[in-house]
C-alpha cells in the first residue's frame, strides 16, 4: 500500500495552483433533501425568481440537480441557493464549485528525476526492491484525460469515461461519452467567460506519466508504479471542471452507480484529484467524498498552491477523510507556493523555483509520487 500511495501523492502534487473560478453564468444547483421528503413537492411549492424556470432532475449520489433556465449570474445563483436551503425538508442547496488543474512546470529523464532518488525524494529505488506495484490495484486519475504515448503501456490503461457535460468546455464536440481522450484544454478569447486564452496543458498525461510511465525500457522516464492499472476519467476541460461532473465521476470511478452511464467494471481503490478551488469543503462535496470513502477507496488531493494558505480553505483538499498532500522542494522544505495546515496528511516532492518534476507531457515520460504511495 505504501508504494501506491507515493504515486498518488506525486500525481497530486504535480498539479498546480487551484485557479478558482465561479462560472459567469450558473445553470444548475445541487440540492439534497431530508429523508421522507418528496423532492418534487418541495420544488413545486418553491417560488423561483421571476422569469426563471427550474427543473429537478437526478444528481450525483443522494443529491439532485436543479436546472435553471435561463442561467443566473453567480451572485443571483448563490442568493437563490441560500433561499432554497432555508426551505423545510432541504438538507442543502449549493452553487456547484468549479475547479482548475494545478500548474505543471515544463522542466526537462531518470538522472533528472530527483523526486525519485535524491535525499528529499521518495526513495523509490529502495521501495522498488520490495514492491513495484500491485497489478490488481486500479488508480483513477480524474483530470483532463489521457493520450497514447510511447512510454505508457497501453495494456495497463483501462477503459475510462468522459464526464464533462458542457460541449464547449469538453472541446470534443459533445458532452458525456465513453472516450477519455484529451483533445486539449487550450482556449481562445471568449471560449470561457472570465478566463484568458491559454495553450493546452496536457495535464492528465503529465499526471499519468509521473505515476505509470514504463520503467526499465531505455526510453524517456521511469514511473513510480510499474504494475498497477490506470482508470482515466476526464473531468477538466478548457473551462475547468464543474463539481457536478466531478461528483458523478468520483462515484463512477469508485464503482458506484451513475444513472445513464454504464457501470464501471474496474472500481478504483485510489482516486487522484489534482485540482482544486477556493473555500471550505461544502456539505455537497463532503457528501460525495463520504460516499466514495464508504466503498473502501481512498481520495488523494493536492493541498493547493495559494502561497501558504490553510488547506481548510481549499476544496476538495479541506474535506474530511481526504488524504491531502503538500509540496516540498528538493532541499526538503515546504514549497513556498504550497498550502499548509493541520489538514495536510502527507508531503511529497514537487519542486521549487527551477526544480520541476518530469512527466510524459514535457519530456516524454513522467508521473506522480503520492499516488505511488497510496497504491502500494
Amino acid at each position: 500500500m505504501k508504494g501506491s500511495l507515493r504515486s498518488v501523492l506525486l500525481l497530486v502534487l504535480l498539479c498546480c495552483s487551484p485557479l478558482p473560478v465561479l462560472a459567469a453564468a450558473v445553470d444548475r444547483l445541487l440540492v439534497a433533501f431530508e429523508s421522507g421528503v418528496a423532492p418534487a413537492d418541495v420544488i413545486r411549492e418553491f417560488t423561483p425568481p421571476p422569469g426563471v424556470a427550474v427543473t429537478l432532475g437526478p444528481g450525483p449520489g443522494r443529491a439532485f440537480v436543479l436546472q435553471l433556465s435561463p442561467p443566473l449570474d453567480a451572485g443571483a445563483a448563490r442568493q437563490l441557493a441560500a433561499r432554497l436551503a432555508e426551505v423545510a425538508g432541504v438538507r442543502y442547496a449549493e452553487v456547484p464549485p468549479r475547479f482548475q488543474p494545478h500548474f505543471v512546470p515544463s522542466d526537462a529523464r531518470y538522472g533528472s528525476q530527483w523526486n525519485l532518488w535524491d535525499s528529499y525524494g521518495i526513495r523509490a529505488p529502495e521501495a522498488w526492491d520490495i514492491e513495484r506495484g500491485d497489478p490488481d490495484l486500479v488508480i483513477a486519475a480524474l483530470d483532463t484525460g489521457i493520450l497514447a504515448h510511447e512510454d505508457l503501456d497501453a495494456s495497463r490503461v483501462l477503459p475510462g469515461f468522459d464526464f464533462i457535460s458542457d460541449p464547449v468546455s469538453a472541446g470534443d464536440g459533445d458532452g458525456r461519452d465513453p472516450d477519455p481522450t484529451d483533445p486539449g484544454d487550450g482556449r481562445l478569447e471568449g471560449d470561457c467567460p472570465g478566463e484568458a486564452p491559454s495553450n493546452s496543458s496536457w495535464h492528465g498525461l503529465h499526471i499519468v506519466g509521473v505515476l505509470l510511465a514504463t520503467a526499465d525500457n531505455a526510453l524517456g522516464i521511469a514511473g513510480i508504479n510499474h504494475r498497477s492499472r490506470l482508470l482515466p476519467v476526464r473531468v477538466l476541460g478548457k473551462c475547468g471542471g464543474d463539481f457536478v461532473d466531478v461528483a458523478f465521476a468520483m462515484l463512477w470511478a469508485a464503482g458506484l452507480e451513475v444513472t445513464g452511464v454504464p457501470d464501471n467494471p474496474n472500481p478504483a481503490r485510489v482516486l487522484n484529484l489534482s485540482f482544486g478551488g477556493p473555500g471550505a469543503c461544502t456539505p455537497a462535496v463532503q457528501d460525495i467524498v463520504d460516499q466514495v470513502l464508504a466503498t473502501g477507496a481512498v481520495i488523494v488531493a493536492a493541498a493547493g498552491n495559494e502561497n501558504g494558505a490553510d488547506v481548510a480553505d481549499s476544496v476538495p483538499a479541506g474535506c474530511a477523510g481526504v488524504i491531502t498532500v503538500a509540496a516540498t522542494t528538493r532541499s526538503g522544505g515546504l514549497a513556498p507556493y504550497s498550502n499548509k495546515g493541520p489538514g495536510v496528511a502527507l508531503s511529497a516532492p514537487a519542486g521549487g523555483s527551477g526544480e520541476g518534476v518530469l512527466s510524459l507531457s514535457n519530456t516524454g515520460a513522467l508521473l506522480p509520487d503520492a499516488d505511488g504511495y497510496a497504491a502500494y
